[in-house]
């Protein structure tokens, strides 16, 4: 005879000890970013930075005039204007009856959304250098964003290095690159301490290989046939943080319950002289 009881009422839910971690991304911006115009940028919207055109040689015959030469600036200048904010509220209610801390919670993400906009913007100016770096540049040549793998990741960084010369001498080389990339260069190197599961413990730094620090980032911008990542002398791009992310938490007056912001202010820029320092290495996906 079967007996069928009916006892479901009696059995628990059981909750984990901690709220699931959304996947967090490192900032690699403030790595390799050049932020020295950050004390012009108290006030105001523009920070200019002008820069003088290039003067030539002449031969000097004796006892004849010099050939006195024009001198022309041009003006540039950073554009703060690039505002963004993520915020979220809470009920006191929840913030009373939640197993979890709600507001820690919150704050992390808001955090790590800003986080995330700030690399996007940033590394977006990849598009901005001078040159680039593609098939045609590698001893097998061909047309298109480079495939990288084992066989040639060297010759990439190689060939990088050659095309900067002169342009990235007594300067620290970096390089932003996808996860496959540095997955490639791990392979490469083998046991060599280069670890890409470390890297996002590191702020996105991964280790060096062939003269460059390598970060890595799934905030580089892309195309449906690869990714620009950026290759060359550091402080190469300049960003102004204004108003650095900021956590303002206000009492809601028509409710019982806090409102959490948080807000960026910024601004970035690839000046002319320094686009020439890094190239825009065009990877595929």
């Amino acid at each position: 005879m079967a007996y069928t009881n009916n006892v479901a009422a009696l059995n628990p839910q059981n909750w984990a000890d901690m709220l699931q971690e959304n996947l967090t991304k490192e900032l690699v911006a403030m790595k390799i970013a050049d932020v020295k115009l950050k004390s012009r940028a108290t006030k105001g919207t523009l920070v200019h930075f002008p820069y003088f055109g290039t003067l030539s040689t002449t031969a000097y015959v004796k006892g004849t005039d010099v050939t006195v030469q024009a001198l022309a600036s041009t003006d540039e200048y950073l554009t703060i204007d690039q505002q963004w904010e993520s915020s979220f509220f809470l009920d006191t209610v929840d913030a009373k009856q939640n197993l979890y801390s709600a507001m820690d919670a919150g704050v992390r993400e808001t955090t790590d959304t800003i986080k995330q906009k700030i690399d996007t913007v940033f590394l977006a100016q990849v598009a901005n250098a001078a040159g680039t770096l593609t098939k045609a540049d590698l001893a097998a040549g061909g047309t298109g964003d480079i495939v990288v793998t084992t066989t040639n990741v060297i010759e990439v960084f190689s060939a990088a290095r050659a095309k900067l010369t002169h342009f990235i001498k007594g300067k620290t080389t970096v390089a932003v690159v996808t996860y496959n990339v540095a997955s490639i260069i791990e392979q490469k190197m083998a046991s060599a301490g280069f670890n890409v599961q470390d890297a996002a413990l590191k702020n996105g730094y991964a280790g060096d290989f062939n003269g460059f620090k390598i970060y890595v980032s799934e905030n580089l911008s892309n195309a449906t046939s690869g990714f620009h990542c950026y290759i060359g002398a550091s402080e190469s791009i300049s960003m102004a943080l204004q108003i650095a992310p900021t956590t303002q938490i206000d009492k809601d007056p028509l409710k019982f319950g806090e409102v959490v912001k948080m807000l960026s202010v910024f601004g970035v820029k690839t000046f002319t002289r320094n686009s020439q320092r890094f190239l825009d290495l065009k990877v595929s996906a």
